[in-house]
């Protein structure tokens, strides 16, 4: 945080008075402020303040809508009902019951388990095969470290995986975001708690320092990158991501080292820069690989937390490579028995052929779905339950390429009909198999495209 100038007090004064106009209500005169300005006190209020200021270049009239907008988009995403901890990526070096009792916020999953909630989990366990990134410890000045294997990473595989928990009819960038905005919560819930740890340590303690911790330190690491990395699909995400964070997270940047830099890396940045806030700009440095990279970055973190790769002392607790074992292929994991994480599914049903997934049920047991034609034509769905009491029930689920004798007038129809979309749900009231059918056998030259995601839950 900068020093703050006379001039610059005034105006984050006149700030929150117009801020306050604005959410007074005009009947009661009562002040109804959204989070986090209504969770704060009244220095942290001006340093919240200080933030979408500067962010906005000191112009109180583009820092209020700014600081509306945020509220706004918040309260539509649903952003402080996050579970936040434990995170669905690593993070070393912290205590999430000691975050939460410090932050007094009920921050801690399942206290806020919900399908909202589920989605995060899901989206970290199948991203980190093909990406990994996550916070380690801090730095020398308290900052909570984020390390991002960028040169790591398998760019095809990751866009992948977000076409795969994109919800239906949505774009791969929109999974994206969502999950870079869940990164910037937990970066925020960090910053706060290791600013808590700071200003409790008693004056002349070797590890205080003097100034607030307001942002995160970023670690990119381009080890590996090549100019297959460059794809135009995940330079579209990281520029949608960008905007995200100039939208809604004014100054929550630190700074950030791009480590072992290729030769290649000043093309790289020329492509993103354009897409990145000046302040943001100034807050990078390039090392190049080896020698620059392992000085400087002891000169930034402790050795004891510092990553061996980096130049550091410290492994993984499990003696592994923080960034190794990336995936090549990026092939989501699991089948239709409804045990693996959900993804969103495309598929393509031939003409005069049927697609056919099932899903054994024990009693309550519950099975969403929604799917639509991605080529806008209609296709006849249907959904079909069969109790284990009937005559011909078994236990063996059918696919497509392994079918089985379930006779139709042994089943329970749900639902069946022709549509270009549809969405439900099903509650079994006893043991048996949901059998859900894409059927295109009536079209005799025509494939139909279908987006679907289905889950399975207790």
């Amino acid at each position: 945080m900068d020093t703050v100038s006379e001039s610059q007090e005034k105006l984050i004064t006149q700030f929150l008075v117009e801020l306050r106009q604005h959410y007074t209500d005009a009947a009661t005169g009562a002040v109804q402020l959204p989070r986090p300005w209504s969770i704060v006190d009244d220095i942290d209020v001006r340093i919240l303040a200080y933030k979408f200021l500067t962010a906005r270049k000191w112009k109180i009239s583009d820092a209020l809508k700014m600081a509306t907008s945020t509220a706004t988009w918040r309260a539509e995403h649903r952003i402080d009902s996050l579970s936040l901890f434990p995170p669905a990526f690593r993070a070393y070096g912290y205590d999430f019951n000691d975050v939460a009792e410090r932050l007094g916020e009920d921050i801690i999953g399942p206290k806020r388990a919900d399908v909202h909630n589920d989605w995060f989990g899901t989206a970290g366990r199948i991203i980190e095969p093909v990406y990994k990134s996550g916070f380690q410890y801090w730095d020398k000045t308290g900052h909570p470290v984020l390390v991002m294997f960028f040169g790591q990473c398998n760019v095809r595989g990751l866009f992948k995986k977000f076409q795969q928990l994109a919800s239906v009819g949505e774009k791969p960038t929109h999974a994206a975001v969502k999950y870079h905005t869940f990164e910037n919560e937990i970066a925020a819930a960090l910053t706060k708690y290791r600013d808590a740890v700071n200003r409790a340590l008693p004056e002349g303690h070797p590890d205080k320092v003097d100034r607030r911790i307001l942002g995160v330190t970023c670690i990119i690491d381009c080890g590996g990158l090549s100019y297959g990395h460059l794809w135009n699909p995940i330079l579209d995400i990281l520029k949608s991501e960008f905007a995200i964070d100039a939208a809604h997270y004014p100054e929550g940047l630190h700074r950030v080292i791009v480590t072992n830099c290729p030769t290649m890396i000043k093309f790289a940045y020329t492509i993103v820069k354009s897409a990145l806030d000046p302040r943001v700009q100034q807050k990078i440095t390039f090392c190049s690989a080896g020698k620059e990279t392992e000085e400087t970055m002891r000169l930034i973190m402790d050795v004891a937390y510092l990553p061996k790769f980096l130049g550091g002392e410290w492994v993984c607790p499990d003696g592994s490579y923080w960034g190794a074992d990336v995936d090549a292929d990026g092939a989501a994991n699991g089948g239709d028995d409804g045990n693996s994480d959900a993804v969103t599914e495309d598929i393509n049903v031939c003409a005069g052929k049927t697609h056919i997934k099932e899903y054994l049920l024990s009693q309550g047991e519950e099975v969403s779905w929604e799917f639509a034609s991605t080529t806008g034509h209609d296709i006849r769905f249907q959904a079909r339950f069969f109790s284990s009491t009937s005559a011909n029930y078994s236990p063996q689920l059918c696919t497509d390429t392994n079918a089985n004798d379930r006779k139709l007038d042994d089943g329970f129809l749900v639902f069946e009909q022709k549509l270009k979309d549809g969405a439900d749900r099903f509650v079994a009231t006893g043991t048996g198999v949901l059998r859900l059918t894409w059927d295109n056998t009536s079209s005799w030259f025509k494939g139909k495209k279908v987006q679907m995601r289905i889950i399975k839950s207790a």
